[in-house]
């Protein structure tokens, strides 16, 4: 059947896996935890990563982008790093298990995984990590953000270039991405 359904898919989507579900499954309000990462680079001129990568002609801090990073890990209410309507029937808490700033090769890369995201959330918190790292933003200024649970406290948002939904995890422990 998976194989079947792969002529329809555009050629960058792959079905690892078929499993039959309840009729009341729903792949994104069932999720009980999801990675997302984000990729970063400093080599703006290469034309093969243009849609690939978030670009900045700047060298990062990953250490203190890491270090800004651990402001995020936890339970907190993200509603500065949302910006779509507020609905206050839906809850802005959100768990961050591991957030995680590596420098790889020619770029940085910053692991998300929680389990819920608001949207654009991944987003801003990459570009505020980002702007930490071209110390434009202080830790103190990241808390004060947070704190602040206005959605208008965060100006930032990183370029969708970059963002990548890695695995979704259900409460039966399967994974259909990972």
């Amino acid at each position: 059947m998976g194989t079947c359904l792969q002529f329809l898919l555009p050629k960058d989507i792959r079905i690892l896996k078929v499993e039959k579900v309840s009729d009341s499954f729903h792949a994104r309000f069932d999720a009980v935890r999801k990675r997302y990462d984000y990729y970063i680079t400093n080599d703006v001129l290469n034309p093969f990563l243009e849609n690939y990568m978030g670009k900045d002609r700047k060298s990062l801090d990953v250490a203190y982008m890491q270090e800004c990073a651990n402001v995020f890990i936890g339970t907190h209410d993200f509603t500065s790093f949302t910006s779509s309507k507020i609905d206050e029937r839906k809850s802005r808490i959100k768990t961050i298990y591991r957030l995680e700033v590596q420098q790889e090769a020619n770029a940085v890369h910053i692991i998300f995984e929680g389990n819920a995201f608001l949207r654009y959330m991944v987003r801003m918190l990459a570009q505020v990590l980002i702007e930490a790292g071209k110390h434009r933003l202080t830790k103190e200024a990241i808390s004060q953000m947070l704190e602040a649970k206005d959605k208008h406290a965060c100006r930032y948002k990183a370029s969708a270039n970059g963002l990548y939904l890695v695995r979704v995890d259900y409460q039966d422990n399967s994974s259909p991405m990972g």
